[in-house]
Formats: C-alpha cells, sequence, structure tokens
C-alpha cells in the first residue's frame, strides 16, 4: 500500500513586507496525526491573514486557522475509523469539518481578544484570513477550505498539473473568501474533493503553497515549474530540508512578488514494504545563477554552495526550472530521486538564450519571474503573453480586485479546473496584492457574490426614488453619485446624510456604493474618503478625482485597504496612474470627450487596451453614455463595466417592436 512521507512546509515573510516592517500574515502547520486504529495520518494546512490596517490581527489569525483546523481533524480521527467509506469521509471535508473549523476558528479569535483586547469593539474581521488543508490518509487523501490558495500534484517524472485554485465570482481584480465571513463554512464545498489512492498508483507529490507563490509566476506554466521544483528539493523527507526551503521563498518572494510565501509538501510512495528510498548523492558543487541577471564570465572564479545531501543549489535549480518554463512549457526535467542521479542538462530551445558570459554548465538567465497586477478581471495570464490574457475574466479568484468561472484561453493549462460560483448570499472578499507594485488591499466582508456575468452595471444616480424603482430587476450591481448627481437630486453631500442613503441603497440588497469624497485639501479629502469608507466597508467604494492631489488621496486610501474608484478622467495617460496606484477603476467621461470633439469611443477602447497592455486589474467604468448605443457599441469591443443613467436603463427596454410584439402575445394569451 502507498505511504505518506511526512509533509514538510514553510511560512517566510514577503521582501515588501520586511521593507515596510510588517509583520508574515500567512501560516502553516504540518503534522503526523493517528487514525482511531493507529494508522499514520498525515495532514498539511495553510493560511494567508488579509492584512491592512482593517485586519490588523490577521498574522494571528491565519495562526489559528492552522491551528483549528489540525485539531479539528484530530478530533475527528478520534471518533470515526478512516474505513467508514469515502462517501462519508467526503461530506465531512464538504461540511462537518469546515463547520467544526469555523466554530472553533470563531471561538479562538475572540480568545484571543479577550486577553489581548485592543481599540474599539472586538471583529472577526480583525483576523480574517483563508485556509487551504489537505488530509493524506493511506486508503484516501482529500483537501477542503477556502481562499486563494492552490494545490498542485506533481508526477514522479516531474509532470505538475494544477488541481485547486481559487474561481471567485467577482470583477474587481484580485479577490478571495474569508473565515470571518458569516456563512464561510458554506464556501468549502467548492474547494472540497476526496481522492482514492490506488495500491498500485506510483509516486506523486502534493504541493500547497499561498497565493504568494504564483503571484511571483510570469505565467501558469512558470507557477507548475516552480511547484515541480518545489516537490522535488523537499521530497527527501531529510531533517535538514527544512533549512533550505525558506531560503528557496526567501528568494521566490524578494525576486518575484514580495507577497508573503508559504508552502508545504506531501509525498506518497510505493515502498512495496521497505524503507523509504534513499537520497541522491550530492553533485559536484555548481555556482549558483541568479533568477535575473547574468553570472560572471567563466573565466571568473566562482564560490560554489556546500552542498546539502544531494539536493542541487537553490540558485541554479530554480533558474534552470524557470528557463525551462520560460521556453513555454510547463515540463521540468527531474526524475525522483531513488537513486543518485544528477540534475539533467538544459535541453536546447530556439526561446532560451546563449549562455553567452555564463559560466560552464549553468544555465542562462531565465526571464524576471515577478507576475504583474491581475487582469481587469483578475484572470490567470495565458502562456507566453506574461501576466495578461486579452479577455477580461468574468469571474476569478484568485481574487482583493476579488480576487463566475474563467474564460479559457489558448495556452492555459487544461488541468486549471473550473469551479461553480458560490450560492447566493455568500461573498468573495477583494484581496491586496503583496508584492512592490501598491497593494490594492482586501476587502474581507462584502457579503455578496458579484454577478457572474462579465457585464457589470452601476445605476449613475443620487435620487433615492430611482435607486427603488432600478434595483429591485438585478440589472445593477449597485449605484455610484458625486456631488453634482446630489445636488441635482436635492440631496446635501454631508457625511450624516450620506450615511442615510447608503443605508438605503443597502436595503435594496445594493452591492457597490460608489461615494465620492470631497475638501478644499488633500488632508480634508483623505479625512472625508475614510469616513465615507467608514459607512459600509462592506459595499462603499470611495471616488476620488484624478488629479495630482487626488492620486496622493487615493495611495493612502489604498494603503489602508479602502477601495477606491478614480473619476473624471478625460485622457488615456490617466488609466495608467489609476494602474500604478492600484484603484479599484477608474470612471471615464465617454460623452464629455465626444462633446470636446474626440472619439470618445476610440479612446475609451484604448484605454481599455492600456489596462491590459500592462496587466493591471483597475476596472474601466464607463460614464457619462448619451444612449443605449454606446453600451452597445462599447460592450461589443470588450469593455465591460458601465455606469448608467435611469434614462439610459429605460431605453434598453424602449423598443416599439418588442412592446408591439408583447401585447400581441397577450391577446394570444386572452384568446381575443
Amino acid at each position: 500500500m502507498n505511504r505518506w512521507v511526512a509533509p514538510i512546509g514553510a511560512s517566510r515573510t514577503g521582501a515588501a513586507h520586511r521593507r515596510a516592517g510588517r509583520p508574515c500574515q500567512d501560516a502553516v502547520l504540518c503534522r503526523e496525526l493517528r487514525g482511531l486504529e493507529g494508522q499514520p495520518v498525515m495532514v498539511m494546512a495553510v493560511a494567508d491573514g488579509h492584512g491592512g490596517r482593517r485586519y490588523r490581527r490577521s498574522e494571528v489569525g491565519s495562526r489559528l486557522a492552522c491551528e483549528t483546523a489540525l485539531a479539528a481533524v484530530q478530533g475527528a480521527l478520534a471518533a470515526r475509523p478512516l474505513d467508514t467509506g469515502e462517501e462519508g469521509w467526503r461530506r465531512w471535508l464538504e461540511r462537518e469539518l469546515p463547520e467544526a473549523i469555523q466554530r472553533d476558528w470563531l471561538e479562538a479569535v475572540a480568545a484571543h481578544w479577550q486577553s489581548d483586547p485592543g481599540e474599539g469593539g472586538f471583529e472577526a474581521l480583525l483576523y480574517g484570513s483563508t485556509l487551504g488543508l489537505v488530509v493524506m490518509t493511506p486508503r484516501w487523501w482529500g483537501h477542503t477550505g477556502l481562499g486563494d490558495w492552490d494545490l498542485v500534484r506533481v508526477e514522479a517524472d516531474g509532470q505538475a498539473r494544477l488541481l485547486e485554485e481559487e474561481n471567485e465570482p467577482t470583477a474587481l481584480g484580485e479577490a478571495t473568501c474569508s473565515l470571518c465571513q458569516p456563512r464561510a463554512a458554506s464556501l468549502f464545498a467548492r474547494r472540497a474533493g476526496l481522492h482514492p489512492i490506488d495500491g498500485g498508483a506510483g509516486e506523486f507529490a502534493l504541493v500547497l503553497c499561498t497565493d504568494g507563490i504564483r503571484k511571483s509566476c510570469a505565467t501558469d506554466g512558470d507557477f507548475l515549474t516552480l511547484a515541480a521544483w518545489l516537490a522535488r528539493g523537499d521530497g527527501e523527507a531529510d531533517p535538514e530540508a527544512a533549512g533550505t526551503l525558506p531560503a528557496a521563498l526567501d528568494r521566490i518572494s524578494r525576486e518575484g512578488s514580495g507577497d508573503d510565501v508559504t508552502v508545504a509538501v506531501g509525498r506518497v510512495w510505493s515502498p512495496g514494504g521497505g524503507p523509504p528510498p534513499p537520497p541522491p548523492q550530492p553533485p559536484p558543487p555548481v555556482a549558483p545563477a541568479p533568477l535575473a541577471t547574468p553570472e560572471p564570465p567563466a573565466t571568473e572564479p566562482a564560490q560554489a554552495p556546500t552542498p546539502r545531501r544531494g539536493r542541487p543549489a537553490i540558485g541554479r535549480a530554480v533558474a534552470i526550472g524557470l528557463a525551462l518554463a520560460g521556453a513555454g512549457g510547463s515540463w521540468l526535467a527531474w526524475h525522483w530521486p531513488r537513486s543518485p542521479t544528477a540534475l539533467p542538462a538544459v535541453p536546447s530551445s530556439p526561446a532560451l538564450r546563449p549562455a553567452g558570459r555564463h559560466s560552464p554548465g549553468a544555465a542562462p538567465p531565465p526571464r524576471a519571474v515577478r507576475r504583474p497586477a491581475p487582469g481587469p478581471a483578475g484572470s490567470r495570464p495565458a502562456e507566453g503573453r506574461g501576466r495578461r490574457r486579452s479577455p477580461r475574466r468574468p469571474d476569478c479568484r484568485r481574487s482583493p480586485g476579488g480576487r463566475s468561472p474563467r474564460r479559457d484561453t489558448p495556452g492555459r493549462p487544461t488541468c486549471c479546473r473550473q469551479t461553480p460560483p458560490p450560492p447566493a448570499g455568500t461573498g468573495c472578499l477583494p484581496r491586496p496584492a503583496g508584492g512592490p507594485r501598491p497593494a490594492m488591499g482586501r476587502h474581507p466582508g462584502r457579503p455578496y457574490p458579484l454577478n457572474p456575468m462579465a457585464l457589470r452595471l452601476l445605476l449613475d444616480c443620487a435620487d433615492p426614488l430611482e435607486w427603488e424603482r432600478w434595483l429591485p430587476s438585478g440589472l445593477f450591481q449597485g449605484v455610484t453619485t458625486n456631488p453634482t448627481l446630489l445636488r441635482r437630486a436635492g440631496q446635501p453631500c454631508r457625511l450624516d446624510h450620506l450615511a442615510q442613503l447608503s443605508a438605503r441603497a443597502a436595503a435594496l440588497d445594493c452591492r457597490e456604493i460608489h461615494l465620492q469624497t470631497w475638501g478644499g485639501d488633500g488632508s480634508q479629502q483623505l479625512a472625508n474618503g475614510r469616513a465615507l469608507a467608514a459607512l459600509d466597508p462592506q459595499r462603499v467604494f470611495v471616488k476620488v478625482p484624478i488629479t495630482r492631489q487626488g492620486a496622493v488621496v487615493a495611495r493612502d486610501l489604498i494603503a489602508e485597504g479602502v477601495p477606491v474608484t478614480f473619476t473624471a478622467c478625460y485622457e488615456v495617460a490617466q488609466v495608467l496612474v489609476a494602474a500604478a496606484l492600484g484603484a479599484d477603476g477608474i470612471a471615464a467621461y465617454l460623452g464629455r470627450i465626444s462633446d470636446l470633439g474626440r472619439d470618445g469611443h476610440g479612446e475609451l477602447i484604448a484605454m481599455q487596451r492600456a489596462l491590459e497592455g500592462v496587466g493591471s486589474s483597475t476596472r474601466l467604468l464607463v460614464a457619462s453614455l448619451r444612449q443605449p448605443q454606446d453600451l452597445a457599441r462599447l460592450a461589443a469591443a470588450g469593455l465591460a463595466h458601465h455606469t448608467i443613467s435611469p434614462a439610459i436603463a429605460a431605453g434598453l427596454f424602449g423598443s416599439p417592436e418588442t412592446a408591439a410584439a408583447a401585447e400581441g402575445f397577450e391577446r394570444d394569451a386572452a384568446g381575443t
């Protein structure tokens, strides 16, 4: 029967977090437990706290997530035999275990707050975290969790395939679900699965990681290659393995996303009753190759690292692995360590540059592994195109700008499994990027999933009566206002009144409420922006004019995790400012641009292409539409986010031919 090697894992503070003096919000736990009959059961858990001012104890929340998950697994193992049937264990992974984990986690974070109370009242939101969990038994293995973790299976020949990724229904960029949500336990089932182990199955490894690993790779192929290298590098289960994994993770974060990085690796092997295979002998010392910079000329002496029980130097292994991925494949030339073997040479390929000044035997420098921001819909990139795919995804994560099923594109690994959208009433949480680019900020606690369709409409109006007329139709995701619209609707632009309007919009099931800040200087605008965000942190997006002063205000709000929408955009270059700052959206004035004698449609299409070109998750919101045909024309060009007035909304239903046909149906139904 197949046997599991004790899993191994590590979690490291991201390079960007170290520079900012922030703690690591990731956590990992790997344990060997025992079933009721004494069989060994391996468990590995990873968690990723949201970070940001609102979730200031998320590093504690992620640690408690791993601890409560392992305690819940241990409790179930002590009460239920492993041979009670796979279907029962499958239901356990989908329902019973998640309910126990969330219940125990909520109790744990509440107890932590009681022992160390902070400012304000207790909210589970303060401890928000994701969770990925893998349970490995002699006869089956299973996974469950919620949030933006990834799970990769690596075969003995180095082939890697993505088994689990987050596909969350949002169009706000990256997004994730959280244990702090009221119905978090119901979200686990979509990420749960049980896999029987055939007694004659070959060896394989499971790589469970938080999103910092995947964000550090330019394409999904790169990520699979890196996962395969991590599986091989720590698949030998020797006591020194934990010493090399943190160093590898440090380098991945430093030269990749800058986010916290966490990985856990479990391996199954077929011993046939014998002991585990011996580790391979150390290969000859080889100078490490940097990830993104060339090595010294071959004539210069190079320091060789001290080999560790046959494990190749991290620099060389990562460089070779990522160079292979850069050639356009997820294939990794390695053989499962059963006997002493040397690392295979890099195969020749037209896509790989000549070694040039590299020392003999070293791999050419791979392309940079930094992954740009997620696409406008948070999609993963097509291979060979860096981070962006041309179509805007209708749904993520996968992902905090969180994040409907992703569209398949040529080059995307077919192993990326699609998952159905969550049930109504569940939510996904916009989650921040952790790299050198400005963090977009997570927004956990938003109670609604966003519409799984790619097209998203906001009602551009400040009149509550129009809200009551249109929002119940389900056509709109939310409302957007500004001081001018408030004045036209006879609504005062005051915080107390905006609080009342926000409450009315929320009562109408409004998912997004875009409120514009104001003030005579930047400090006033920032203070008002914070106050607006506090009115309803689950729904409010703060609008900021895209001026130089507005950019400074938006930068501070985004750093605090507040979702920001820039407004009053007239130029293509302005969308790049929004992209650079990591804004959730930018509203461009179609009608007003056309009023200036310019090609409004062409310029908005150019804005969209600019965002796609830099791989930005910022949404382009088309505003100032003058007729329904504007919506149709831009939607056909791929612009999916529009703010429209009630008059334009009525125009969508203004076809006289349709009205006549409907009347005819009624007459025929009545027999007249």
